[in-house]
């Protein structure tokens, strides 16, 4: 009785260093989802236009998508890739995106057809990792999608400001 006393305690004693050390891998959805729930992100399990599995999630407010790559029959996935989208009014000069790709090593910018610039950083997960290395790779990610939303948008900000000061400039002088 005493031996299964003390089994019974390692167990326990055991079970939040199983949960610490966790292991995220893309063939396995389910364990990157609960990777970024535990990491305090949203995690949302879906699937894209072609059946494969894909997580949207939110950081520093704005939406991201987890995508599945490399998957057989929609399963057995071997990266993923996180996604944000920024939607501008206008087209982002290219040499600013072309900026930020050569100053900084997490996070990818490219271009859609109509400018708009999109954030992505790919990550193989093709063997498992640990759910606190993983953890890091969602902040790194979340810093660099808090970054460029500031920058994305920067130059639409001055413009509608400068139009701002135009138009509060010219009502004043209506007003005379």
């Amino acid at each position: 009785m005493r031996i299964l006393k003390i089994s019974a305690a390692l167990a326990v004693s055991a079970l939040p260093l199983a949960t610490i050390n966790a292991q995220v891998v893309a063939s396995d959805p389910e364990s990157v989802a609960m990777a970024v729930g535990k990491a305090g992100y949203l995690a949302k399990m879906q699937n894209d236009s072609f059946g494969d599995p894909q997580i949207a999630t939110k950081m520093s407010g704005w939406n991201v998508t987890i995508n599945f790559y490399g998957c057989t029959n929609n399963a057995d996935c071997q990266s993923i890739q996180l996604s944000t989208g920024f939607d501008r009014t206008s087209p982002m000069d290219w040499k600013k995106a072309n900026h930020w790709n050569s100053n900084r090593r997490f996070g990818s910018v490219s271009l859609d057809e109509d400018g708009d610039p999109f954030l992505t950083w790919d990550v193989i997960l093709t063997e498992p990792v640990a759910q606190s290395i993983f953890a890091t790779a969602l902040e790194t990610y979340d810093e660099a999608v808090g970054d460029f939303g500031l920058i994305a948008f920067e130059d639409q900000a001055e413009k509608n400001s400068e139009s701002k000061v135009k138009t509060e400039t010219s009502d004043a002088g209506d007003q005379s």
